[in-house]
């Protein structure tokens, strides 16, 4: 239904259309494709800041992992299935390390360098992995950290 407009007479509808017409159409049609545009874009940002703030608000707030983190994945595969076998597996991986941030979701390889499959990994799906001091994971862990601090000063420098 064309906005603003009066009605057509049966000599213009049955005629061929003019090009100003054609022209008018054209125009309300793009306006409406931005209008359109513009309310997705009003939408997406009322949600981002709903979850921001729940994020924010949350006991862990946000979390950032950098390269060389461990940390574990969730195993969403599980969670639409029946199978009593999968109710008693495991559903967090065993401990990778964070290889590159993209965005939201990181690039997360095993200990010994693999590449972990099913990546990216979200946020949402990935959690710090804390090893026990004493343990050799963490001694790992701590020269990982000591290595990428020392770098990351040099680079400051």
């Amino acid at each position: 239904m064309a906005v603003n407009t009066k009605r057509t007479g049966i000599d213009d509808a049955t005629s061929v259309a003019k090009e100003s017409d054609v022209l008018m159409h054209m125009l309300y049609a793009e306006q409406q494709r931005l209008d359109g545009y513009k309310e997705t874009v009003v939408h997406a940002q009322k949600h981002k800041s709903v979850f921001d703030k729940k994020v924010l608000g949350s006991k862990e707030g946000k979390v950032e992992f950098r390269k060389g983190d461990l940390v574990q994945y969730w195993f969403n595969q599980m969670d639409n299935t029946h199978s009593m076998k999968v109710k008693l597996a495991a559903r967090w991986s065993a401990p990778a390390r964070v290889k590159e941030r993209l965005e939201n979701s990181y690039e997360l390889v095993w200990r010994d360098g693999t590449r972990v499959e099913g990546g990216p990994f979200h946020a949402q799906r990935v959690c710090g992995f804390k090893a026990n001091p004493g343990m050799k994971l963490w001694e790992e862990q701590a020269e990982v950290e000591r290595s990428r601090d020392a770098e990351e000063e040099g680079r400051e420098r």
